[in-house]
C-alpha cells in the first residue's frame, strides 16, 4: 500500500467523521424545532371549596375556603383527620398568575412537636412578631431553589403555650404575596 493511499484513507475517515456529526446534529436540530411541545400547566386546578364543604359536612370542624383574588387558584387541598399520631388539619396550596406559592393549613388541638414540623428543615430559626396576631419566622439562609417552608407564619396570639388552634401559612414568596393570602384567609377564619 502507497504513502499516497494510507494519507488519502486518513483524510476520509476524518471527513466522513465530521459530516456524520453534522448530519447528526441537523437531525437534532430538526427534531426540537419540528416537533410539538405541550406548554400548558400540567398541575390540575382543585375545586378546594368542594372538598370543605364535604369535610365540614362529615365533621364538626369548619374549614377555611376563601374566595381568592384574580388569577389566584389552588392547586392541592387535603383534609388529615386527627388520630393518634395527627393533628386534625386542613392545607391548601395557593398559587397565584405568576406561579407564586402560599401553602395554608389550619390546624385544631396542637402541640409543640406539630408547631415544630410546620417550621421545615432548620426549623426557620430567625422569628419576629409582624403584628398584633402574626409571628413570621424565616430561615437564617434561604435556599437555592427557594424550599417551601423557608417562610412560616403562624396566626396566633402567644405562641409560648403550643396549644389549641392554629393558622400557618407558608412559602417561599415576597411579603405582599404573604400579606394578601393572610388577608384573603383571615376573612374565613373563625378564630379571628
Amino acid at each position: 500500500m502507497s504513502d499516497a493511499a494510507a494519507k488519502r484513507r486518513a483524510r476520509q475517515t476524518v471527513r466522513n467523521l465530521g459530516w456524520s456529526l453534522l448530519a447528526s446534529f441537523a437531525l437534532v436540530a430538526v427534531m426540537v424545532i419540528a416537533l410539538p411541545r405541550d406548554e400548558s400547566n400540567r398541575i390540575e386546578r382543585v375545586d378546594y371549596i368542594k372538598i370543605a364543604k364535604q369535610v365540614e359536612d362529615s365533621t364538626d370542624y369548619e374549614l377555611i375556603s376563601p374566595t381568592l383574588p384574580e388569577g389566584w387558584w389552588v392547586s392541592n387541598a387535603k383534609w388529615t383527620p386527627d388520630t393518634s399520631s395527627t393533628t386534625a388539619n386542613w392545607t391548601v396550596y395557593f398559587v397565584g398568575p405568576e406561579n407564586q406559592f402560599v401553602g395554608m393549613t389550619q390546624a385544631w388541638d396542637i402541640d409543640a412537636t406539630w408547631l415544630f414540623t410546620q417550621l421545615g428543615d432548620g426549623a426557620a430559626p430567625n422569628v419576629e412578631r409582624i403584628d398584633s396576631d402574626w409571628w413570621q419566622y424565616t430561615v437564617s439562609e434561604p435556599k437555592n431553589p427557594p424550599r417551601m417552608r423557608d417562610v412560616v407564619r403562624i396566626y396566633r396570639e402567644n405562641l409560648e403555650t403550643a396549644e389549641g388552634d392554629a393558622l400557618v401559612l407558608f412559602g417561599a414568596e415576597s411579603e405582599a404575596d404573604f400579606d394578601l393570602i393572610a388577608s384573603v384567609v383571615l376573612k374565613d377564619y373563625p378564630g379571628a
